[in-house]
C-alpha cells in the first residue's frame, strides 16, 4: 500500500481553507498531521476522511436537534393538557 503525502498548501486548496488555518488545526492537533523537520506533511486518505467526519456529524447534529426539538414540543403540548 503506498500512501499520498500532502503538503499544507495541497491541504489548503483540498479544504478551500487558508494556509494560516490548516497551520493552527494541525498544531492544534484537530487535523491529523505530522511535522517532519520544519514542513508539515498530511495523508491524503486521512484528511479525506477528517473531512468526511465533518460533514457527518453535521447531519447527526441537525438529527438530534430534530429529535430534542420533538420531546420538547411533547413537553410543552403535556404540560398545557395538565394546566387547562
Amino acid at each position: 500500500m503506498s500512501l499520498t503525502f500532502l503538503t499544507i498548501e495541497e491541504v489548503s486548496a483540498m479544504l478551500r481553507l487558508s494556509r494560516d488555518t490548516v497551520y493552527r488545526l494541525a498544531q492544534s492537533g484537530e487535523l491529523p498531521g505530522k511535522k517532519i523537520g520544519r514542513a508539515w506533511r498530511f495523508v491524503a486518505e486521512e484528511i479525506e476522511s477528517f473531512a468526511a467526519r465533518g460533514f457527518s456529524d453535521g447531519e447527526h447534529a441537525k438529527q438530534v436537534r430534530a429529535e430534542y426539538e420533538a420531546r420538547e414540543h411533547v413537553l410543552e403540548t403535556t404540560i398545557r393538557t395538565q394546566h387547562d
